[in-house]
């Protein structure tokens, strides 16, 4: 499998037919943010398709010393079937074109989770990135309303101090 970068039309389009039906509005960065961060080489986005249909997403902002996974979706219909760790797998391919030793993921938290349907829902998201290999970090990241747990991918070892983490988290 391979993720394949897309352009800023194309990052559009995608935007426009699924970003904005996969992820809630207070979690939806608007789209002149997207395109603006996109022309300045800070937001990079890749997919993987079939026959021209994108099959799984993944969107990078890219900050001093790592990289920010913004968003990442498999198509609702394919879920469950390992699409996503092969592609997250794929994506960490990307890190060498992002010049990033490490990922950062925010993850809604357990902790701030109204019910259980939904801390079951977030405790899938969590375990899906530590079987990717993710690590929890004991930091927390509190955006638009939503308290986020804060994981990271080591795609060089080993990972940076607190210091350094410190720096990128704030």
């Amino acid at each position: 499998m391979q993720a394949q970068e897309l352009t800023l039309e194309e990052l559009k389009q995608l935007y426009k037919s699924r970003i904005s039906r996969d992820f809630v509005p207070n979690e939806l960065r608007p789209w002149g943010n997207m395109r603006a961060l996109a022309l300045r080489g800070a937001y990079r986005a890749f997919a993987y398709r079939e026959k021209g249909a994108v099959l799984a997403y993944g969107i990078f902002a890219r900050c001093p010393g790592a990289a920010l996974l913004d968003y990442l979706a498999v198509d609702p219909a394919l879920r469950g079937r390992g699409l996503g760790t092969r592609f997250f797998q794929a994506l960490q391919g990307t890190a060498r074109q992002l010049g990033a030793p490490f990922f950062l993921i925010e993850a809604e938290s357990l902790e701030s989770a109204q019910t259980p349907a939904e801390k079951e829902v977030r405790r899938r998201r969590i375990q899906f990135y530590t079987r990717c290999g993710c690590v929890e970090s004991p930091w927390y990241a509190y955006l638009f309303g939503v308290e986020y747990r804060i994981l990271l991918l080591p795609l060089e070892e080993p990972l940076p101090g607190e210091e350094p983490m410190r720096e990128q988290l704030l």
